[in-house]
């Protein structure tokens, strides 16, 4: 814990201090200053922003021309070592401000008396002070978050901008006044005249205060809360100006805590009363704490927490007092947890009481009792001073009566006799009617604080379920298995249990009975809808399940918002029901450049290349199996760091980038973008427990298990996390353990239990040569790509094509004997077959494999018989053929495909290299100059030609071709595989150059494998290496072609 220094003549205008956080600047967002190096924004003739004011609490006395002319008296008050002498040639002076007098300085910044030349008017500069460059982003965070604010209550920023040192600056209205402490006390220490009655000035006290709520209500209606009010932050200007200072720590609701900042030391508290800010505490005075704050319930502390303080400034107003002493700074919090402070009227019996119970409703213990908002503290003050009755203090009968006589004296004078006869009639009418009338109004206001607790409650389960809903949704679909994923299903289930909460607020949440929460929770139905919109939409196969897509959307129009992701979703809708006109307009909409794009218009875009990524079928013509595709995954990341881009604090956006990353075996990057959720949000345990899996990927298993530990201790039953640590064990080689994990996720009840770690007990059996276990764990969790592989590897073949029939109907009507059923059957088993090597000895790989690819042919050439008939059959025909050792039939069938779609790029470049590996060099030469006629930037068809070139000695026009291939497509590492073929081939036909040929042969291939290492893809590159033709013994001979195959054994 730490203070901040004092501050010369009391001024309350020196920024908080501010402590570090673990969070990374590299990856904190940005704040949108619009600043360059060594330049300043340009003013705009409105305020850019807000800041704590500097003043003069000296008004009377003129202010000196020079700094010569002021007197420091103490080191806190003097300005940084090198700073005093501030003349207009030096550098770091902006030209257009004259520094004149040093004012004051905090923690991180420093503030002067200037003149602005241009104008002539006296301003007050604040500055970053020398050494505190790592505060950057924080100070600027206090100059954006009270530019937010305009208002008359909030100071004014005038401009914006960097020095030549790089130090930022920025330029408030200079206004003249003195504190509201200075002002409290001046009421309570100096006795009653005829020219100032004490009277007056209560009066004056009491209309600060209802100007200092006013503009406390205004920064709550802007998202904001304070969270350090109190009479030494709040200005009196010489013509009645009210001004709220130091927002240093205030924060955004909804936002992570970016302040990072310390209240400031109250000037002449013992102890230094201000509380050092870390990551977890709450910021603010503890001497007007409220309980949360005090109990360091970070999570809890909102726009009542401000109505609190708003309550102990009131009470130091009518006392003179600050609401709790203590002897040390931990008695004074301890204070604020347990025990409410001593009620005014026993300090002072002549304070109203209306006043006491305005100011004990705001400082109430539990947050439910305090006022609703800061604007109702506001008008129960002004109707005690319009001499009207409160909210707070429920007079009684006499008193409300005497004060209806005072305003109706004369009638009451011409109707004294009539009112002496009825009196007793109409006291005891009235106390009927008075009690009755009390009675309903306590029974509507339980009734309405009941409400309002109750909506807090379905709001807090309604962001637990869309958060739990966001964290499946993300998790579905992977591209590869480096991390858990799970079933779309649960993270639908999910969505729709937290917008069934919302039904009852009505569709565009109208009925919501807290006014501070609808504009958030409507952004966050909103995003929920579409979301769950785009998951199904991706599912969407016909005009019924699109209807039902439709419905979401017509559902988030409701709330009376739009993007161009709900325009994107209503066109694919508009595609499955067979409207074309509306789906163009729908796009036009999406596509349109005037309309924004937010956050949630990226990150929902990036939704949708990621789940086609990892559904992709299509692959390089060298490539039998199936990989996803890379350019739709590169287009994804791009939208997620746009999204990041708009909005910084989208904590989803973060998350899907580590995802991604450490799908794609990334694990360095995934760690630092997991890094910023934890920032974003420390509290939830899937962050954690996804950098746990990333660093054990690392074999950082130390700092794994500090992460998992985390997590746990968030959610001690957190499934997710669990599972996340089965596969941290796995990495160990830590079976038992692993196995644990696994059986305490599969556990009952069934809302609970995870299937999806049976498939991840699976694979670990398939690794240790289990196979019967991993059966009945695939016969528990259907994966039929995982179980097919098993079943074929093992010999099952009747089971495998069963399987693959379920998997094609998918509970719906299918006809297994149709042409397309065959054909859907072929495709697969294609795309299975180069999956089942790491499945079969090497020694029988070979015979396994053949008998697969004629299972796969007889499925495709049923096919045929039954009258399908299209390029990609020919393509899956091809392709297995190929891999049965059939090199013949497979340009057969190539070239019937191309018969059906003559310029087909990847059947031409497919029956290119099969001619090429037939030594008919002139038809291949002739497919891949095709290609390159239609498609000059072709990576694998310049690679094609290049090696059909190496092959018949044509050494410049090879090189040429490598040259080329490699220019489109470095950053393909079946492109570098193909080029180290081609070096390869010059190798064995260039003797004199032979070692030079090798050489870039090894390097190229050196790149490839790196590249492949990083690649999420099902391809067994070691396998493609060993059976590559072109590596002939010489090359293979090298120690430099051994060690390349070493870390491929062990990927």
């Amino acid at each position: 814990m730490s203070t901040e220094p004092a501050r010369p003549e009391q001024s309350s205008d020196v920024p908080t201090s501010e402590a570090t956080t673990d969070y990374d600047p590299s990856a904190a967002p940005r704040l949108e200053t619009g600043l360059t190096p060594a330049s300043r924004a340009p003013a705009t003739g409105q305020p850019a922003g807000e800041e704590t004011s500097a003043y003069d609490p000296r008004a009377s006395v003129n202010l000196p021309g020079t700094l010569a002319e002021t007197r420091v008296q103490s080191a806190d008050e003097r300005p940084d070592v090198g700073e005093t002498d501030f003349t207009v040639a030096e550098a770091t002076q902006p030209s257009r401000y004259f520094l004149k007098r040093y004012h004051a300085r905090g923690g991180m910044g420093e503030i002067w008396l200037a003149e602005d030349q241009d104008i002539g008017r006296e301003v007050a500069l604040k500055r970053m002070r020398k050494g505190r460059e790592g505060h950057k982003d924080k100070f600027l965070f206090e100059a954006q978050i009270t530019g937010r604010l305009e208002h008359p209550g909030v100071v004014p920023l005038h401009e914006l901008g960097t020095d030549a040192q790089g130090r930022p600056f920025y330029i408030m209205k200079f206004v003249r006044g003195r504190t509201l402490k200075d002002a409290i006390k001046d009421y309570h220490d100096t006795p009653s005249t005829s020219e100032a009655p004490k009277e007056v000035k209560q009066l004056r006290l009491l209309a600060v205060f209802v100007n200092l709520c006013q503009t406390i209500a205004f920064a709550h209606s802007r998202g904001v809360i304070h969270r350090d009010i109190k009479p030494d932050n709040v200005m009196l200007g010489e013509y009645g100006e009210t001004l709220v200072l130091d927002w240093g720590i205030a924060k955004m609701l909804g936002h992570p805590d970016s302040s990072g900042g310390a209240s400031s030391a109250d000037p002449g508290t013992s102890g230094a009363e201000s509380r050092e800010t870390q990551a977890g505490t709450v910021k603010g005075t503890p001497s007007y704490f409220a309980p949360e704050m005090a109990e360091g319930l970070v999570s809890e502390v909102d726009q009542q927490s401000d109505v609190y303080l708003l309550g102990a400034t009131l009470y130091q107003i009518l006392t003179g007092q600050r609401p709790r002493k203590g002897a040390n700074l931990p008695e004074v919090i301890e204070l604020a947890a347990t025990e409410p402070p001593v009620p005014p009227r026993k300090l002072d019996p002549a304070i109203p009481r209306a006043l006491e119970a305005i100011c004990l409703k705001a400082m109430a213990f539990k947050k439910q009792d305090r006022y609703p908002s800061a604007k109702l503290v506001a008008e129960d003050v002004q109707r005690y001073l319009a001499g009207e009755p409160v909210s707070a203090y429920p007079e009684p009968f006499l008193a409300r009566a005497w004060r209806w006589a005072r305003k109706h004296r004369r009638a009451l004078r011409r109707a004294a006799a009539l009112i002496v006869l009825g009196t007793g009639a109409l006291v005891a009418t009235a106390q009927v009617l008075e009690y009755r009338r009390r009675a309903a109004e306590d029974r509507q206001l339980a009734q309405r604080l009941e409400e309002k607790q109750q909506a807090r409650e379905d709001i807090k389960e309604f962001r637990r379920l869309a958060d739990e809903s966001r964290f499946y949704l993300a998790s579905h679909n992977p591209i590869d298995e480096h991390a858990p994923y799970y079933e779309i299903d649960r993270g639908q289930k999910s969505a729709q249990a937290a917008l069934a909460i919302t039904d009852q607020w009505g569709r565009n949440l109208g009925k919501l009975p807290l006014a501070d929460e609808q504009a958030p929770v409507k952004d966050e139905v909103y995003g929920l809808l579409l979301l769950l919109a785009a998951a199904q939409t991706f599912q969407a196969t016909s005009a019924k399940e699109a209807e039902s897509v439709t419905a979401l959307l017509d559902r988030a129009a409701a709330l009376g918002l739009t993007s161009r992701a709900e325009h994107r979703l209503r066109a694919a809708c508009f595609r499955l029901t067979g409207k074309p006109e509306e789906a163009a307009r729908a796009e036009a909409l999406a596509e349109d450049p005037q309309a924004d794009t937010t956050a949630l218009d990226h990150f929902l875009l990036g939704e949708k290349y990621r789940t086609e990524a990892g559904s992709q079928k299509n692959a390089p013509a060298k490539v039998t199996g199936w990989q996803p595709n890379r350019e739709l995954i590169a287009k994804a990341l791009a939208e997620y760091r746009r999204a990041i881009e708009k909005n910084p604090y989208h904590y989803w956006s973060h998350f899907q980038l580590g995802g991604m990353y450490l799908a794609m075996a990334q694990f360095s990057e995934s760690t630092e973008a997991l890094r910023a959720c934890i920032a974003l949000k420390p509290d939830s345990p899937w962050s954690y427990s996804a950098r746990a899996v990333a660093l054990s990927r690392l074999r950082r298993f130390a700092e794994a298990e500090v992460d998992l530990n985390k997590a746990f201790r968030q959610n001690p039953e957190d499934r997710p996390t669990r599972l996340a640590r089965a596969f941290v064990y796995t990495d160990q080689k830590k079976d038992k353990e692993a196995l644990a994990d696994y059986e305490e996720v599969l556990k009952p009840p069934a809302e609970k239990r995870l299937l999806e770690a049976a498939l991840y007990r699976a694979i670990l059996y398939l690794q240790r040569g289990r196979i019967s276990d991993a059966l009945e764990d695939l016969n528990l969790y259907r994966v039929y790509h995982l179980r097919d592989l098993v079943n074929l590897a093992i010999g099952r073949d009747a089971q495998a094509l069963d399987d693959l029939n379920s998997y094609l109907s998918r509970g719906k009507p299918f006809d297994e004997r149709s042409a397309l059923a065959h054909e859907q059957r072929g495709r697969l088993l294609r795309l299975l077959i180069p999956d089942l090597k790491p499945h079969i000895a090497r020694q029988e790989r070979a015979t396994v494999i053949r008998s697969k690819c004629v299972l796969a042919a007889a499925e495709l050439q049923q096919a045929l018989k039954l009258g399908s008939k299209s390029s990609q059959l020919f393509d899956d025909f091809g392709a297995v053929l190929e891999m049965a050792g059939l090199p013949r039939e497979a340009i057969g069938a190539y070239t019937q495909g191309l018969e059906i779609a003559p310029k087909d790029v990847k059947l031409l470049v497919k029956r290119g290299w099969a001619l090429a590996a037939l030594q008919q060099y002139d038809k291949a030469q002739d497919d891949f100059a095709r290609v390159i006629h239609d498609h000059p930037g072709h990576a694998e068809a310049h690679a094609g030609l290049g090696y059909v070139h190496a092959c018949r000695n044509r050494n410049a026009e090879a090189q040429r071709e490598a040259n080329l291939a490699l220019l489109h497509g470095a950053g393909d590492y079946l492109v570098l595989h193909n080029i180290a073929c081609i070096y390869a081939e010059l190798s064995a036909v260039d003797n004199p150059r032979l070692q030079e040929y090798q050489n870039l042969a090894l390097d190229e291939l050196g790149r490839a494998v790196e590249l492949w290492k990083r690649e999420p893809a099902t391809l067994d590159e070691q396998a493609l290496i060993e059976g590559e033709s072109a590596f002939r013994s010489p090359l293979r001979a090298r120690p430099e072609f051994q060690r390349l195959l070493r870390p491929l054994k062990s990927k």
